[in-house]
């Protein structure tokens, strides 16, 4: 079952304070871009749940050692069975489909703000292991499993306005069910790609500032 791959933030960060340099882009692609699409960031766990060419679902964290808060595993199993993620196949060919979500909640990070109870937050699919699915597409199979997807924040154009919007905007106005959101999640729509075959995307918190 692949990992999820990790998302670069958007700015180096200063070695003694940690906090990022606006004046540092990481990557010089970001620069590049004009128009980017924002999900929520939110604060847990990361959660995989795989379906296999021969229909079985496995469920795991981020890595294969990483362990999934017992409560939250046992509802994923229930809720994700084999019939559901087959469901989400287009055609015959038995391709693989892994969800990626946020497990949150009480008991994982500081998820009691987002719930009482341990919840799943879809944010991205991938289908035969290689292909990644846009964010329309992603909302559309969280509709299809009867599972939330993490709040859509709209486009934003250039750095600069992503920047402004992460910066003014109190955490406290947007978020999962209520809680203070802890970041954005910025990438293209239609998706784009960078020399290595790695989307083009990046992470930014509001505590990075």
């Amino acid at each position: 079952m692949i990992e999820y791959p990790k998302i670069e933030t958007l700015f180096d960060r200063d070695p003694k304070t940690h906090k990022v340099d606006p004046q540092a882009v990481r990557l010089r692609e970001f620069s590049l871009i004009r128009e980017w699409r924002l999900t929520e960031k939110v604060d847990g766990t990361n959660i995989r749940v795989h379906l296999s060419e021969e229909d079985a679902v496995t469920i795991g964290g981020r890595t294969d050692s990483t362990q999934v808060p017992p409560k939250l595993f046992s509802r994923l199993y229930e809720h994700f069975t084999p019939a559901l993620m087959a469901g989400l196949r287009i055609g015959e060919e038995p391709v693989t489909i892994t969800l990626f979500g946020e497990g949150h909640g009480a008991g994982i990070q500081k998820g009691g703000i987002y719930s009482e109870t341990q919840e799943f937050a879809l944010f991205d699919v991938l289908v035969a292991d290689r292909w990644w699915l846009g964010v329309e597409a992603v909302r559309e199979i969280g509709e299809k499993v009867g599972v939330p997807v993490v709040p859509y924040l709209g486009v934003f154009l250039g750095l600069e306005d992503v920047v402004e919007f992460v910066r003014s905007r109190p955490a406290t106005q947007l978020s999962l069910q209520g809680g203070p959101a802890e970041g954005i999640v910025s990438r293209t729509d239609p998706l784009l790609y960078d020399n290595q075959g790695q989307r083009i995307m990046y992470k930014l918190k509001w505590k990075d500032f």
